[in-house]
């Protein structure tokens, strides 16, 4: 291995990087017909892999005819032959002869190139790039060459993380190569480069200097992309701008172009415009045409009297980017002041987000989790999992005096999100849970969940009193030919209720389990999912058992409600539901706030969270810290076959 090479060779090494150049060299003298001959024979030799004979000539004429002009060119198949033998040491030896060779030769820039990629080999980089400079700072290296050279100073940069040296030799070999297939490949590493590894510095390095040449319009979009979302929108636009002048055919200056329209979009407001960003075709259609009533209802664009609003729409297409382009158009083509949406997880962040970016005021309208940390402009009216859970627990635990609860979950990221935050909450709030049972999304027979709940399934847990129930039963049916019955188990029910997060399938198929199994007397508890007709139907008798909360009941007694169910009936011809209140309400609060003086988006912005006793359809409606609508959440159950109220 090269590491062992003698300590006065390495020397020599390392001086000639500084020396090489200041060797006076002459021309060799002209070989002989005999030397030819000779090495003619070698190469012969090498060709068929005859390394031994080749060997044996070519140091002939090394050791004989030092001074001729075919004993550099015998040094450099030398090494070949070597590097084939992994003799890395002979190999180095006989490329840096050529190198210190007092004699010119056609092979001295092959053997520097040699010599570095051993000396890289050996992870020696800086002495390989003092010898590829060597080589890529004289013009009488053919360009093959000099590609090769190149090639090996960018493998050193990478290795040494120096992104702008290798930026610069990309863009040279990008010069040098004559094949179009290579010149687009260095140029397109060179672009990557740009769009992924550099700093700020870095990038203002290249727009302040010519001789990046086409990288440039990419390093001044970069900068004005960072500049935008840094809300340096001033910097933004001037880099944006240049990106445009330096190349306006670039796809960076289209890119530009399209943040700078996003910027000059944030000064153009139609403050009677509101966005609305919904899923209005596939399966989730119907959602996207109830909050779609409840926005229109709420801007009074049905109004007797027509309001002066106008509500700009766009299919979501339950499709985040779809989503995000959306948002996009409503600021720049629409010029709408604030947007309402934002219903499903999927889509919610990326649509609270670039309205951010775009300094427009958002009202989502969808229960994900963390939205109100994206930024100031994001606002939500949604019934939160976490407000159901503290709401279920409360009723359960403070109005109905319970402290033992079970959790039976879908195994899906609804059920498991409800099942962890009710989980801390009844330890919060001093209770405790018993048991905890999964099954998997869309499960259709739940006998083996249920008895793993309630300490039925896994019989050798209860040996003992197995053992004796069974005895007891032979005992009672001593001539029986019948097998002992699989329930002799009794079920433990040391809970007061089951809290099951999911759908009015699911629960119109476990509460009749439940029952199969002898777990009697249990509060069911549930979420808003359950808040549906379709609910009243599949639970039957088991309704009164149950306990869910929601905003919203078709049969609260308010006066309130009651001329909202009316108004809605009489313009769609149906009766609404929580998502049409929580559209009409969002739509509402912007109406009453533009009509009275927010008429830019910033200061639309500060009066929303100044919103408090607004008068909503279920109650008054405030505006928390978090930039979330606090509204009243109430406990529900079955009564005389309606869902009401819950009665204490």
């Amino acid at each position: 291995m090269l590491r062992s090479l003698p300590y006065v060779l390495i020397c020599l090494i390392l001086l000639s990087c500084s020396t090489t150049k200041k060797i006076r060299k002459s021309e060799p003298v002209p070989a002989t017909p005999q030397v030819k001959e000779v090495f003619q024979r070698a190469q012969s030799s090498y060709a068929s892999g005859n390394y031994e004979k080749a060997q044996q000539d070519f140091k002939y004429i090394i050791q004989n005819f030092p001074n001729m002009a075919y004993a550099n060119e015998s040094l450099f198949s030398l090494g070949l032959i070597y590097e084939k033998q992994n003799k890395a040491k002979q190999a180095f030896e006989a490329y840096i002869s050529i190198v210190q060779s007092p004699y010119f030769s056609g092979k001295e820039f092959s053997a520097r190139i040699k010599v570095a990629e051993l000396l890289i080999a050996e992870e020696k980089y800086d002495e390989a790039l003092s010898y590829l400079d060597s080589v890529t700072r004289t013009d009488q290296v053919k360009k093959p060459l000099l590609e090769k050279a190149h090639l090996l100073r960018i493998d050193i940069f990478q290795y040494k993380q120096q992104d702008i040296q290798t930026l610069e030799t990309l863009i040279e070999l990008s010069q040098i190569t004559e094949k179009q297939a290579s010149k687009e490949a260095y140029r397109m590493r060179a672009l990557d480069i740009v769009n992924s590894n550099l700093t700020k510095e870095e990038l203002m390095q290249i727009v302040g200097n010519r001789d990046f040449d086409f990288v440039r319009s990419a390093a001044f979009y970069q900068l004005g992309k960072m500049f935008f979302e840094q809300k340096e929108f001033s910097r933004a636009s001037s880099y944006l701008s240049s990106a445009i002048s330096v190349n306006s055919k670039s796809k960076y200056a289209e890119l530009a172009q399209h943040i700078l329209d996003q910027i000059r979009a944030r000064s153009r407001t139609e403050p009677y415009t509101i966005g609305a960003v919904l899923p209005l075709s596939g399966k989730l259609a119907p959602i996207g045409e109830r909050s779609l009533r409840g926005i229109q209802l709420g801007l009074g664009i049905f109004d007797k009297d027509r309001s002066r609003f106008t509500l700009s729409v766009i299919d979501s297409e339950s499709n985040a980017d779809s989503a995000r382009a959306a948002v996009e158009k409503l600021v720049i083509e629409d010029n709408v002041i604030a947007i309402v949406g934002s219903l499903l997880s999927k889509t919610a962040t990326e649509v609270a987000t670039k309205a951010n970016d775009l300094g427009v005021p958002s009202f989502a309208l969808s229960q994900k989790d963390g939205l109100h940390e994206i930024g100031d402009n994001v606002f939500r009216h949604a019934l939160t999992s976490k407000m159901q859970v503290e709401a279920i627990v409360t009723t359960a635990m403070q109005d109905l005096k319970m402290r033992r609860f079970a959790i039976l979950y879908p195994e899906d990221p609804y059920g498991k999100e409800f099942a962890n935050l009710f989980w801390d909450e009844v330890e919060r709030q001093g209770g405790e849970i018993n048991a905890v049972e999964k099954y998997e999304s869309g499960e259709t027979d739940f006998k083996t969940s249920i008895r793993k709940l309630v300490g039925t399934y896994y019989k050798e847990a209860r040996q003992d009193e197995f053992d004796l129930r069974l005895a007891e039963w032979k005992e009672k049916n001593p001539n029986s030919r019948r097998n002992p019955p699989s329930d002799l188990l009794p079920p433990i029910v040391d809970f007061d209720a089951i809290f099951i997060p999911d759908s009015s399938r699911a629960i119109g198929q476990i509460a009749p389990m439940l029952d199969y199994n002898d777990v009697d007397g249990v509060r069911l508890l549930g979420t808003n999912l359950w808040n549906t007709r379709s609910f009243l139907n599949r639970i039957g008798k088991y309704g009164k058992q149950t306990l869910f909360v929601d905003t919203y009941s078709e049969n609260q007694d308010t006066k309130s409600i009651q001329a909202f169910n009316q108004k809605y009936e009489q313009v769609y011809g149906q009766k609404p539901d929580s998502l049409v209140i929580q559209s009409y309400e969002a739509a509402k609060i912007l109406r009453y706030l533009i009509e009275n003086g927010a008429r830019s988006r910033e200061r639309l912005q500060s009066k929303l969270l100044e919103i408090k006793g607004f008068p909503g359809v279920t109650g008054k409606l405030d505006m928390s810290s978090n930039r979330e609508i606090n509204k009243p959440v109430r406990s529900l159950s079955v009564t005389a076959g309606s869902i009401s109220p819950l009665e204490l």
